[in-house]
């Protein structure tokens, strides 16, 4: 699915935080079409998260966000905010 998504022209990412064991997790999500991939639980929100799901880092076309500065670090990606 993720070979899938990374073929798409545009997709839509975003993050949000989730309470586990009393500290903050993120549940990171990248979707565009029918396809959604979720990357759950990761203990940070920036670039060290979005780098572990391997997503972002190898799309080269344009992020929808919310002008959240992470997103903003991959100049090979377009970006619609």
């Amino acid at each position: 699915a993720i070979e899938q998504l990374l073929q798409m022209p545009a997709m839509h990412v975003d993050e949000t935080s989730l309470r586990v064991d009393r500290k903050n997790h993120w549940i990171h999500v990248c979707s565009a079409g029918h396809i959604t991939y979720k990357f759950l639980k990761h203990p940070k929100r920036g670039l060290a998260a979005i780098e572990a799901s391997g997503v972002i880092p190898r799309y080269g076309g344009v992020i929808i966000h919310d002008c959240w500065a992470s997103y903003l670090s991959y100049d090979q990606c377009g970006h619609g905010l």
